[in-house]
């Protein structure tokens, strides 16, 4: 009866009614009780009665879901939008802080976007972070949360991967981007992108926003590099002063 799924209870001749009744008003219970002895018609109907709710409840759920979705999904991409990012960020920092688990943060930007806004138009931009987007869609397991959270800068939260790990997710993302070429009617530009990289292994930072400075810190490094390429916070000197080779 906890499942959802459409009970109807038929007791025995001796059976405590009390017992099938606690059964049945369980507000997480679909569940109806009959007494003893019973009607097969009355079975029947109150069989059809409980089918009909659980659809109804079911249409209720998938309308609830579709709204849910709405409401944390960015309109463009598909990802998730910037405020889920950042209520997941800070759920996952306290996980990582109370577990001594490994998170990591990768902040990708789209290098030169504005340059494709003004030579071909916002919705051949729109196209661009679409496809960037499923890129990342393609890179990333089934527990890491992908965000656009700004114009052109992506999020990725990756739990459980600590800072060499998130490095080689974020190159393998620049592999895939790397003579990626996006067409739409009269527009051609081949995508480019930077990435920042920071991790926390539950000790050393108060809050997660602090995790979110250091990989904006490494993206600027990586911008500042020449773009094209991935940048990592490294926590032994307290910068982002290492960058892999552009992917050129």
């Amino acid at each position: 009866p906890h499942r959802g799924t459409p009970w109807l209870l038929l007791p025995w001749p001796d059976a405590r009614p009390s017992r099938f009744s606690e059964l049945a008003v369980d507000p997480a219970s679909l569940a109806d009780w009959l007494p003893h002895p019973f009607e097969p018609a009355e079975a029947e109907a109150r069989i059809h009665q409980l089918i009909r709710m659980a659809a109804r409840r079911e249409e209720q759920e998938s309308q609830r879901a579709a709204l849910l979705d709405q409401l944390i999904a960015d309109h463009k991409t598909g990802l998730a939008n910037d405020r889920h990012f950042r209520a997941r960020l800070e759920e996952e920092f306290a996980r990582s802080e109370r577990h001594g688990a490994p998170l990591s943060l990768l902040l990708l930007d789209v290098d030169n976007f504005k340059t494709i806004n003004d030579t071909a138009n916002y919705d051949f931009g729109d196209t661009v972070l679409r496809a960037v987007a499923g890129v990342i869609q393609q890179s990333i397991r089934n527990i890491d949360l992908a965000a656009r959270i700004g114009g052109d800068e992506f999020g990725i939260l990756m739990p459980n991967t600590n800072l060499e790990e998130s490095v080689g997710v974020a190159t393998r993302i620049l592999e895939s981007t790397s003579g990626l070429f996006v067409k739409e009617e009269d527009f051609t530009t081949e995508v480019r992108a930077s990435i920042g990289s920071a991790s926390f292994d539950g000790r050393g930072l108060s809050a997660a926003s602090q995790l979110f400075l250091r990989a904006n810190e490494a993206l600027k490094a990586a911008k500042a590099c020449g773009k094209n390429r991935v940048s990592f916070f490294d926590p032994l000197q307290r910068s982002a002063s290492k960058a892999t080779p552009s992917f050129d």
